[in-house]
């Protein structure tokens, strides 16, 4: 089990807002969307510089300006095989909104296929607007100040294209309102920064939700996005080898039902993950490989088939991923609550772990503090060494005032090293139904603090809203 990542059906689902409803993150991994072959009223249209925005290039309407800006609007654009892109628009700073446009059919096995193209672009705006059947729905490169809502990528899953945006080596991109599925990638973004993704849905997508890796520096803010039934993470966010602060901050969105990770992070600093549900996922939230300064809070991990949350440094390199802190979380119903390995400096506080079923907490070559948490039956399929809330494995471990099932305390045993280099388990006190912490050490090298336990459960621990 150990130092693995990412599987999830949605459960709860609280987000505000007009553009994004429950209803549609019912629609399970067999839906398929109603692709239509559709007559179009436009050819495909080419803007090279501000002054090809003309009415014989799609224009209906504006001056360029930001109070009113170029419209292009009410088109429907076919792939005939002439052209690469439904829409392209190349050195531009001139504003304009591209609305109400249906592109279908541009994917080509061999070729470089866009829906939408916007290079070395500032000021664009795509609005109410739906790409299907094209390799990618849009690409943004070379690109600034650029934004998209209420907008539709579908239905083209195929190798090595198959993005519904795609992103390269852009700054400060909004995505508002905005539906991804049934491609490859939802959503690509590389050598990018300042990535704002608003009210979205990625799903359905044969391998990840959104995907951004080896970047130099990550800014995102996503918040009040679903991510369900991908092929493999519902986000992959990696930095690169030598991690950079991101600042970047999860916040309100639910992961569900992705095959490998909820959400998979590695080599980033400063980052926030907040008010998020992380439900039947392979594993909820992977951490890992250089991270740092990581905040968790207020987020339920529900039902993953591994590890609610998992954190870890690289233990053979002594990267410890200092400076996690974990509160007013819930973990239930997972094979292990929270797995950290390689950790140095992790805080978990008023946590409530509830009939996980392997451990409610596993800490290896770590020095956690955990403390003012609740534990609740755990370990209920785990019959080797009986219910476990806590087992710590070559940690210093501080676990005062946790409160583990029952008035009186844990069960205690401490697992030693025999003289033939066989563990044994030394039980020192056992009642039924309650959480058990197990000490394993390396050669009996290991110390954790259990007392004193608190007779009641934590007050206002777990989730709060």
């Amino acid at each position: 089990m150990l130092i693995q990542k990412g599987m999830s059906v949605v459960i709860i689902f609280l987000f505000i807002g007009t553009c994004i409803l429950p209803s549609s993150v019912a629609q399970n991994s067999n839906e398929k969307s109603s692709l239509l072959i559709l007559d179009g009223n436009h050819a495909p249209i080419r803007i090279i510089g501000n002054d090809q925005f003309t009415e014989e290039n799609g224009v209906t309407g504006g001056s360029g300006t930001e109070d009113d800006p170029y419209i292009i609007e009410n088109w429907t654009i076919v792939s005939d095989g002439s052209t690469s892109e439904g829409i392209f628009i190349n050195n531009t700073n001139a504003y304009f909104i591209i609305r109400n446009c249906t592109i279908q059919g541009f994917n080509h096995p061999d070729k470089f296929y866009q829906g939408i193209e916007f290079s070395v672009v500032t000021h664009g705006r795509i609005e109410d607007t739906k790409v299907s059947e094209s390799a990618i729905g849009i690409y943004i490169r070379y690109s600034t100040e650029n934004e998209m809502e209420n907008c539709t990528f579908s239905d083209c899953p195929v190798y090595p294209d198959g993005y519904g945006i795609g992103i390269f080596r852009s700054m400060n991109t909004t995505i508002v309102c905005c539906k991804c599925y049934n491609m490859r990638y939802g959503i690509s973004v590389s050598e990018s920064s300042g990535i704002s993704l608003q009210k979205t849905e990625s799903y359905n997508n044969t391998d990840y939700g959104l995907i951004s890796l080896d970047e130099p520096s990550l800014h995102f803010l996503i918040e009040d996005c679903i991510f369900s039934n991908n092929g493999y993470d519902g986000i992959a966010l990696s930095g690169a080898s030598s991690p950079y602060p991101s600042g970047s901050i999860i916040r309100n969105s639910s992961f569900n039902s992705n095959s490998d990770c909820g959400v998979w992070i590695q080599r980033l600093w400063n980052t926030t993950i907040e008010n998020c549900v992380f439900n039947h996922n392979g594993h909820g939230l992977s951490i890992g490989d250089r991270v740092k300064n990581i905040i968790i809070r207020n987020c339920s991990f529900l039902y993953n088939v591994a590890d609610g949350l998992q954190v870890s440094g690289e233990f053979l390199f002594l990267t410890f991923a200092p400076n996690t802190e974990i509160s007013y979380c819930d973990f239930i119903e997972n094979e292990c609550g929270l797995f950290l390995f390689a950790t140095r400096g992790t805080r978990v506080h008023h946590c409530r772990f509830i009939n996980n079923s392997f451990f409610g907490i596993l800490s290896a070559f770590s020095s956690p503090r955990i403390t003012l948490n609740s534990f609740f039956n755990n370990g209920r399929e785990f019959p080797e060494n009986g219910s476990c809330g806590a087992f710590i494995w070559a940690s210093f471990t501080d676990l005062r005032n946790n409160y583990w099932g029952n008035s009186e305390g844990p069960s205690i045993s401490f697992i030693v090293r025999s003289t033939n280099h066989t563990a044994k388990l030394v039980p020192i006190r056992t009642i039924d139904d309650s959480d058990t912490i197990l000490f394993q050490g390396v050669f009996g090298r290991c110390v954790s603090r259990f007392r004193p336990w608190l007779s009641e459960p934590v007050p206002d621990v777990g989730r709060q809203t």
